[in-house]
């Protein structure tokens, strides 16, 4: 292999190139190194005292809203304590009926030693006269102070505000008859385990691998089936052959009188037996559902 020979001039120049590449790199490294050094670190965040700010924000900010909107004239001096506007409100002789408040949307913004927060508020409210409620959402402004007290900044402000919300697919698309044979164990069963004086009775209509107990005090003196759905992932109770294990939702009235009761569902696991008498196996507490999709 021939020998590469540089003339002097070329060796002068590899050498000056050699040079530079070393100083620039250990440049380079040093700037590195001073970068990592001048970095900080990122401070840890105190989990639980972000918990405490916001659940005494949040609290807050509830007993203000139900002040607001449900306090008569006699309450104008507490309200005002609540907030950093001057002077008592004027507030009515006869206050909406408030049924519930929740605190939604958070934000928390840091300023100086205070902090700011903003809320939306839900009220469920009935107006005097009508008889009926409605909802209403709020936006609402907080100070915390340094030492974690609280005041109002503004009244708060009327918004349209719509929720988020979802559709979902059920899975339970097909149907059994509730005067056929599955029908009649699952009234069996139901009456059994949720009608108020019926304990003891629950053993006919369930497998060996049932564990729950009846419910020892309901407020049920009757229960009646009112329809069956079948889990699309099952076969059909109809077609069903011994050992067959199916997914329902059972749909029932729980009546306490004529004029008094409750609509429930349960979903349950029910199994044909080698006998081929239905049987319940258990209650499906986690249920499968389809697709779901944001409205």
């Amino acid at each position: 292999m021939p020998k590469i020979q540089l003339s002097e001039d070329g060796t002068r120049k590899a050498f000056i190139i050699t040079m530079i590449a070393a100083w620039l790199g250990m440049f380079l490294g040093l700037a590195g190194c001073t970068v990592d050094a001048l970095r900080k670190p990122p401070q840890a965040v105190d989990v639980q005292k972000e918990i405490g700010d916001y659940s005494a924000a949040s609290f807050f900010t509830r007993n203000f809203i139900l002040l607001y909107l449900g306090g008569g004239k006699q309450n104008a001096a507490a309200l005002s304590q609540m907030t950093v506007i001057p002077g008592q409100p004027e507030l009515p002789p006869d206050p909406y009926t408030v049924l519930d408040v929740n605190v939604i949307k958070p934000t928390k913004t840091p300023a100086g030693k205070e902090t700011e927060w903003t809320f939306v508020v839900g009220a469920t409210v009935i107006p005097p006269g009508t008889g009926s409620s409605q909802r209403n959402y709020f936006h609402v402004n907080l100070l915390q102070s340094a030492d974690g007290s609280f005041k109002a900044m503004t009244w708060p402000r009327l918004i349209d505000y719509s929720p988020p919300s979802f559709e979902m697919a059920s899975i339970y698309t097909g149907a059994s008859a509730v005067n056929g044979p599955l029908g009649q164990m699952l009234q069996n069963f139901l009456s059994a385990f949720y009608q108020s004086g019926n304990e003891g009775q629950l053993g006919r209509f369930v497998t060996e691998n049932f564990t729950a107990v009846p419910v020892s005090r309901s407020p049920f003196s009757s229960v009646e089936l009112k329809a069956i759905q079948v889990s699309s992932k099952s076969v059909d109770p109809a077609s069903a052959t011994p050992g067959d294990r199916i997914n329902i939702l059972v749909t029932a009235k729980g009546s306490s009188s004529s004029t008094t009761w409750n609509i429930f569902q349960v979903a349950l696991a029910v199994r044909l037996s080698d006998n081929e008498q239905w049987l319940v196996d258990g209650f499906d507490d986690v249920i499968d559902f389809g697709a779901v999709a944001n409205k």
